[in-house]
């Protein structure tokens, strides 16, 4: 996995998000260096805005501060080391998610193998495969709060204040991405509660360990996240209260309708999960909590908790965005960091069936050619598709989703449509505008000092020779009126629907 990441890093576009995300990590540093080292604070750092006048200083800096830092120390000026930086350090700390997923499943059922499989059904998702490059909010969270998840089923087996320290610690930085990660407070909570009730007389101690856990956990919290050293308790509230509110709104494509974004429905989330999880997933999910349902009406025992643990972390979390009525938008990915936990119900879900197979020695054979050949499959569609995985649908989808859910909403494809009018246009100027809601300027930051000099973004297509449409927030995706005076210069599709597309004026 290392090694792939190594590889192809450097194909992916920019998101709408990453700019601003490092404009976050970039004022806390700013902050820290005035309090302890003034003089540093030099060059760019000083056009700055301070940290009470940023819009944004309630965001966490747990992946932005240290990946700012990172970038300085390096000594990267061209935005284009920077970004490639940054989608290498996304992809690292994607795969410590990984990591953690594997070490739950592989402690859960005491082998490697599950651990394996784990692995295997994470990184051959799609979508979450093409974002770990690039989705500094979403995936990064996803793998801390794998990670503070893994610390605290380690400290429910082992509830000594080593396993507790390493909790802290893993969920503080959890807490220092995304405030969400509050969930785990309960979550030790109940585990430790459950220990209790297995051994009584650990009860007083385990008392004392949980609030121990809490108390550190918080500190970490406030040692890491600069925005809180003024007035811990009152900013972290203000913190929660902008989880709470979430400052968006916008419509959305969905089933084919253009929605309210800070009104979506109530099966909103569910479907987005049912037509961008692979299958195999899927298929696994569900037998997995038909065997925790099983378990937990014949015995009780650690893996018993462990399984319900792990169904709680995915299900509550869906049903409080729709009891709530929570803001999410642009697909599912602010529920992404509940996957680790569908990926281990999955892998419980195999391992019933595994047991049911393997005393038949030509069922078991099929069933592990079944299953290296979704694996085969999901592989080769991402090999083709590279690097637009991130518009993964499975057949619940249907034909034509493009047509009735968002695509490309972060314009990860114009950098590739940038390169191809570079690489086919010898005009030293080059003018191209968007006729779709896209950060079409955000795809410059990936281009040589060179390249930006030649094409110039503007917002006005009457005055370009070339129009890029991605599809995002348009009337229709009908290209015909467009064609009466334009020629198609580049498209991109994956599976049938248009991704991208450039055209280039008839007349100059």
């Amino acid at each position: 996995m290392l090694a792939i990441g190594l590889l192809v890093f450097r194909d992916y576009g920019i998101s709408w998000d990453e700019p601003q995300q490092r404009n976050i990590g970039a004022v806390s540093l700013k902050y820290v260096l005035s309090l302890i080292a003034p003089q540093a604070m030099t060059g760019d750092l000083q056009q700055l805005p301070d940290l009470q006048d940023f819009a944004d200083r309630d965001y966490g800096v747990g992946f932005e501060l240290p990946a700012f830092a990172a970038e300085k120390l390096l000594g990267l000026t061209s935005t284009q080391s920077i970004y490639f930086f940054r989608h290498l350090l996304n992809y690292l700390v994607f795969l410590i998610g990984v990591g953690a997923t594997y070490s739950m499943a592989a402690r859960r059922h005491g082998a490697w193998q599950a651990g394996l499989l784990a692995a295997l059904l994470l990184y051959f998702s799609p979508r979450i495969f093409a974002e770990s490059f690039y989705n500094d909010k979403d995936i990064i969270f996803m793998a801390a709060f794998a990670l503070a998840a893994c610390t605290m089923l380690a400290l429910f087996r082992k509830p000594d204040f080593k396993s507790a320290f390493w909790h802290a610690l893993a969920t503080a930085w959890a807490l220092d991405i995304r405030i969400m990660a509050i969930v785990m407070v309960p979550a030790t909570l109940f585990v430790l509660a459950a220990r209790a009730f297995q051994q009584r007389d650990l009860a007083a101690r385990l008392s004392v360990l949980f609030t121990c856990w809490l108390a550190a956990t918080f500190a970490f919290h406030v040692a890491t996240f600069p925005f809180l050293w003024a007035d811990p308790f009152g900013n972290f509230i203000a913190v929660f209260q902008h989880m709470a509110h979430f400052r968006w709104t916008g419509p959305e494509l969905f089933l084919g309708e253009m929605i309210d974004g800070t009104r979506p429905p109530w099966h909103f989330a569910l479907v987005w999960i049912g037509v961008t999880t692979p299958p195999l997933v899927l298929l696994l999910f569900a037998a997995g909590i038909f065997a925790v349902a099983c378990n937990v009406l014949l015995k009780w025992t650690d893996e018993t908790l462990e399984d319900i643990t792990s169904l709680g972390l995915c299900v509550a979390p869906v049903l409080a965005v729709i009891v709530l009525h929570a803001i999410i938008y642009n697909g599912w990915r602010h529920l992404y960091f509940i996957y680790p936990f569908m990926i281990l119900i999955a892998v419980r879900g195999a391992f019933i069936i595994w047991n049911r197979l393997r005393q038949h020695r030509m069922a078991a054979g099929a069933a592990l050619v079944i299953l290296a050949s979704l694996f085969t499959v999901t592989g080769i569609w991402m090999w083709k598709t590279h690097p637009n995985q991130h518009v993964y649908f499975n057949a619940l989808a249907g034909p034509g989703a493009g047509d009735r859910f968002e695509h490309d909403v972060w314009g990860l494809s114009n950098r590739a449509a940038v390169e191809y009018i570079l690489a086919h246009d010898a005009s030293p100027f080059i003018s191209i505008a968007p006729m779709s809601n896209t950060p079409l300027e955000n795809a410059l930051l990936m281009l040589t000092d060179e390249q930006k000099r030649r094409i110039h973004v503007l917002r006005y297509a009457d005055f370009t020779t070339y129009i890029l449409n991605n599809y995002q927030i348009v009337p229709s995706r009908d290209d015909t009126a467009m064609l009466k005076t334009h020629d198609l210069y580049y498209q991109a599709q994956v599976d049938g629907d248009k991704l991208v597309s450039v055209f280039r004026r008839k007349m100059p």
